[in-house]
């Protein structure tokens, strides 16, 4: 026998198509495209309900972080320049001042914050017709309770008496709104 017929080919090299079976018959069928496109169609049918939500929970938490940081700021603004500070509320345009000079306040900075920054569906909801948190040169404030939301989630921010805010991720809840 001669060396050569008894190794076989290497398999790096091509066949023909001859000798391999179904050589012609390369790729996927449609129906397995199929399967594939309704598979990724359900997929996305779960994801894009499931993604909005969350980033209507991130707005309204991302908000609230800012308007807890700017509330406190302003507590520790009226200690330090022994002022009143207000944070002014307006639920038609959706914007919050902070500092702001309703009294003729000088020295005021009058900083406007846009709801809309973080989400165009965001709104703003007060417990009482005092459109305003006062927080006086001793650090005491107006008890006020102001929510955000969007859709049906919502978060509340609770300024007491001695100028404390609480977001409603404790025990706060949103009482009166």
């Amino acid at each position: 026998m001669i060396l050569n017929q008894r190794i076989s080919p290497s398999l790096s090299e091509k066949q023909p198509c001859q000798q391999v079976p179904m050589c012609a018959q390369r790729g996927f069928t449609l129906l397995e495209l199929m399967v594939v496109i309704g598979i990724i169609g359900v997929l996305t049918a779960v994801a894009i309900p499931s993604f909005q939500e969350w980033r209507h929970h991130s707005a309204v938490n991302n908000a609230i972080m800012v308007l807890n940081g700017k509330l406190k700021q302003a507590r520790a603004l009226a200690v330090a320049e022994s002022r009143d500070v207000r944070v002014a509320f307006d639920s038609v345009n959706q914007v919050i001042t902070y500092d702001s000079n309703l009294g003729g306040c000088a020295n005021c900075k009058n900083e406007v914050i846009a709801l809309e920054q973080f989400s165009p569906h965001i709104i703003l909801t007060e417990n009482t017709v005092l459109g305003f948190i006062r927080f006086r040169r001793t650090g005491r404030a107006t008890n006020k309770t102001v929510k955000l939301s969007i859709n049906g989630y919502g978060k509340c921010l609770v300024t007491n008496i001695i100028g404390k805010v609480s977001d409603s991720t404790g025990s706060v809840t949103c009482t009166g709104l």
